[in-house]
């Protein structure tokens, strides 16, 4: 075995174990979106009823936004007006792989 190859083998047996690590799409939001949006997305909780956040349980509001207008929130954040961020965004900690199953599990929340 060459050294090259050597070294490209250790490196993919040190990063594989990364990969399995991964958060789940429950954890990430469990730690990034529950504090605002609840636990099952019903916006119940201190800071999401005085923002009067969204509850992703209704199917009446799940149908009012499209998958890629979610997406677009999640990746971008969003503004109540010019001066206030209602939501981070997070661009920048989400690969689009794990945002796009951020929409499918914010879908999943629908009663």
């Amino acid at each position: 075995m060459t050294h090259a190859i050597k070294r490209l083998s250790f490196a993919f047996v040190l990063l594989m174990p990364i990969a399995a690590i991964a958060d789940s799409p429950q954890q990430i939001w469990d730690d990034q979106c529950a504090k605002c949006h609840g636990s099952s997305g019903d916006g119940k909780t201190k800071i999401g009823i005085k923002l009067q956040i969204k509850d992703y349980t209704d199917p009446k509001v799940q149908a009012a936004f499209s998958d890629a207008g979610l997406l677009k929130d999640l990746l971008l954040g969003v503004d109540a007006d010019t001066s206030v961020n209602r939501m981070p965004a997070y661009k920048d900690k989400l690969t689009m792989a794990e945002a796009k199953e951020q929409v499918a599990l914010i879908r999943s929340f629908k009663k």
